[in-house]
């Protein structure tokens, strides 16, 4: 969930002590195991700015925002600042990947499934 994953990386090596260990534990990764109708909240928002551009340009009460749409720069910046915050869902193998290429060994791999209710996102 790191945005410069690659910079990340490099300072965790820089930091741990030789034989160090990390537990690393993320929602923003594809499960190669999951079911085809699990969803990640970083999807959800991606999907969620697709369908609010839509009723943009679909509804009359939204007319005078078209024109933010239309601004391919504009919008260019809001989705980099999007996925800064919402880093987009990436595969497992990118991951394990990018940390063999820092120099770690990849000693465990696991997936759970967590399943929240949208009820369950806005409790105190």
């Amino acid at each position: 969930m790191y945005y410069d994953l690659d910079e990340t990386l490099a300072s965790w090596a820089r930091t741990l002590r030789p034989g160090g260990l990390a537990f690393i534990c993320s929602g923003n990764m594809r499960n190669p195991h999951g079911r085809p109708d699990e969803w990640i909240i970083d999807e959800t928002v991606a999907r969620v700015n697709d369908i609010a551009a839509d009723i943009v340009h679909a509804e009359p009460a939204f007319a005078e925002h078209r024109q933010t749409l239309d601004d391919a720069a504009l919008m260019s910046r809001h989705a980099r600042l999007r996925e800064k915050v919402f880093v987009p869902v990436r595969p497992l193998e990118f991951y394990t990947d990018a940390f063999r290429d820092a120099g770690f060994s990849v000693l465990h791999v696991f997936e759970e499934t967590i399943f929240a209710r949208v009820d369950e996102w806005y409790r105190c």
